[in-house]
């Protein structure tokens, strides 16, 4: 498989960026793209094609857009309130409320923009749009995202379901996104269970994270799920018991990368890498 190339992403972001920087919301949406971060979703694309193509980079970069977006909107007064993220302040505070919620919807749209623009195969593009769409709204994302908000999660169970919603369905879009562009459309069932189980195992990271972990190392606030009275799986069953969760997890995602039909240790690098993460 092809090894995912950070500073291929990067330098792609920083140029489809340039495009949005004649007004104050591209401004904005630059300024939150091109604010570090992991990567990690569209490494994960990357890591599931054999041939490291420009389409596959900018499928990559496509997600990210969709993935940051969502951060401007969770850090917003409406919804978490959260004045840091990537150790500097967000949208909102370092623009103003109306912007971060233009620079969101910005990046929304240029993500399938960017990917509409590319010289792929028309049944091949509808795919990948289709992917973005159904793991970042209602039936995703954003569906897990209204859980969070509006529901009482006070089970093991719901918790679950609203990590597998809020995160795990983008991060099994990053693994299906590479399948389809590297013509392996039928294991896309698989690699979406596999990247739902890794949301819950990434989200269960974060509840131990802001609990064991400073500020200055996360990047972002280490008592937002307190200040928002947020149930977590940790508050919920135990240090314990989350740690142990994350490790059954990490076994049940290993066991279905090595079930595919090709070479998954770039993939599984990145996994290996998840799981040592301070932050």
């Amino acid at each position: 498989m092809a090894t995912p190339n950070l500073d291929r992403i990067e330098t792609r972001l920083k140029q489809l960026s340039q495009s949005w920087s004649s007004t104050r919301t591209g401004q904005a949406m630059g300024y939150a793209l091109l604010g570090g971060g992991k990567r990690l979703r569209p490494r994960l694309v990357l890591s599931q094609v054999r041939v490291l193509s420009d389409s596959a980079v900018d499928v990559a970069c496509a997600l990210e857009m969709i993935h940051t977006y969502s951060l401007i909107h969770d850090d917003l007064p409406a919804l978490d309130n959260d004045d840091l993220r990537r150790g500097r302040p967000t949208v909102h505070k370092a623009y103003d409320e109306a912007t971060a919620i233009l620079a969101g919807d910005g990046l929304l749209n240029a993500a399938f923009e960017t990917v509409l623009d590319l010289p792929l195969d028309p049944a091949q593009k509808l795919a990948c749009c289709r992917v973005l769409a159904d793991a970042s709204g209602i039936h995703g994302m954003i569906g897990g995202q209204d859980s969070d908000v509006f529901e009482k999660l006070d089970t093991v169970e719901a918790i679950t379901d609203m990590y597998i919603l809020k995160t795990g369905k983008l991060l099994g879009a990053a693994l299906v996104l590479g399948a389809i562009l590297d013509g392996r459309e039928t294991e896309a069932p698989a690699l979406m269970a596999i990247g739902e189980k890794l949301g819950v195992l990434f989200q269960i990271q974060d509840d131990v994270l802001e609990l064991t972990q400073d500020t200055q190392t996360l990047g972002k606030s280490n008592n937002s799920d307190a200040q928002n009275h947020k149930t977590t799986m940790v508050a919920l069953q135990g240090m314990d018991l989350a740690l142990n969760e994350i490790d059954r997890l990490s076994s049940q995602v290993k066991i279905g990368l090595s079930a595919l039909s090709v070479d998954s240790s770039a993939t599984m690098s990145i996994i290996n890498e998840i799981l040592v993460r301070n932050h």
